[in-house]
């Protein structure tokens, strides 16, 4: 079969607990995505007591009875609760069912129960899956959005995420700025191969962590279109910085990288402080990324290379180009 007409399942999991005033809005991005793939969507919930379920059942009768057309070759709504130890192990158990009996390169993801997908998301990565059927791990440019749906920040560079400064653990905001979780997909050949789960023992790092692990593997190219959303709101977990930053400190700690990661970041500073791109290329701290040739549908993604971007005001005196082209 010719690499463009490859078919593509997305498996897609949203975890929830008493979600029902955000859901609809994130249940409504991730239905709607339109494209030449399939899409495997399941939502997995803690025992919501506030309206959550009725709002499943609802969509769950809408795609059935095709009030909400589906506008992909296939799509699949699935829903479960019953209680759990927390977000990663929801996460777990809806990966389990959405991908039970699947082939290695479905494309998983996940988006929280607050969060968006941006429209054409999913067709924008298949396109560019078929085009580069080897590639394993991509993801878009990072957006924000209020509790009203106010985009109050797109990123506007491709930002690498080199797999020498993922592995060592340290795109935490703190010397690189955040992976953001939203928008990033995975083939499940990957997700095997870095142990085909998440670690829930964590409460808030283990995306941190999967991304460290699929490091060992393989590393994202970043793709030049915005393909998740993130939104700000004040009950979300991500807001208690201070017992994040403890989880990722302890895991490094316990698996021995705290201290090649601080060498990781002074080889980093100290090559950029020099304002040479392309010793940072030959020492590994670029990542690829691909921009697609606008202004025409048939047009191709063409690859190019990127520095990361860098927490606020670190290191100092650091002016290195975010696309040193190498």
């Amino acid at each position: 079969m010719r690499a463009d007409r490859l078919p593509i399942r997305f498996c897609i999991v949203t975890p929830c607990l008493n979600y029902a005033g955000l859901l609809d809005r994130t249940l409504l991005s991730v239905l709607t995505q339109a494209g030449d793939f399939s899409l495997h969507y399941h939502v997995q919930d803690g025992g919501s007591t506030d309206g959550t379920l009725e709002r499943l059942a609802f969509w769950q009768a809408a795609v059935a009875d095709g009030r909400l057309p589906a506008g992909c070759r296939d799509l699949r709504l699935t829903v479960a609760s019953a209680p759990d130890r927390g977000i990663y192990d929801a996460l777990n158990r809806g990966f389990a069912a959405v991908t039970a009996g699947g082939p290695p390169d479905d494309v998983m993801t996940w988006i929280n129960a607050s969060d968006l997908f941006y429209p054409g998301a999913l067709e924008t990565v298949a396109r560019f899956l078929r085009a580069y059927p080897d590639e394993r791990w991509v993801c878009g440019r990072r957006a924000n959005i209020d509790e009203a749906d106010f985009p109050f920040f797109i990123e506007e560079e491709i930002y690498g995420y080199p797999r020498r400064t993922l592995a060592a653990g340290l795109h935490v905001g703190r010397s690189f700025q955040w992976i953001q979780p939203e928008g990033m997909m995975w083939r499940r050949s990957l997700w095997d191969d870095a142990g085909g789960r998440l670690d829930d023992t964590f409460r808030l790092a283990a995306d941190f962590d999967l991304w460290r692990r699929f490091a060992a593997h393989a590393g994202p190219v970043v793709l030049d279109r915005v393909t998740g959303v993130y939104r700000f709101h004040a009950d979300r977990l991500s807001a208690d910085i201070a017992r994040y930053y403890a989880e990722v400190d302890g895991c490094l700690a316990r698996l021995g990288l705290d201290g090649p990661g601080r060498a990781v970041e002074a080889e980093f500073a100290r090559l950029a402080a020099a304002g040479d791109p392309a010793a940072l290329h030959r020492q590994g701290f670029t990542a690829r990324g691909a921009r697609f040739a606008n202004g025409e549908p048939a047009g191709g993604w063409g690859m190019t290379h990127a520095l990361p971007d860098l927490a606020p005001g670190w290191p100092a005196g650091a002016g290195a180009s975010p696309d040193p082209h190498p």
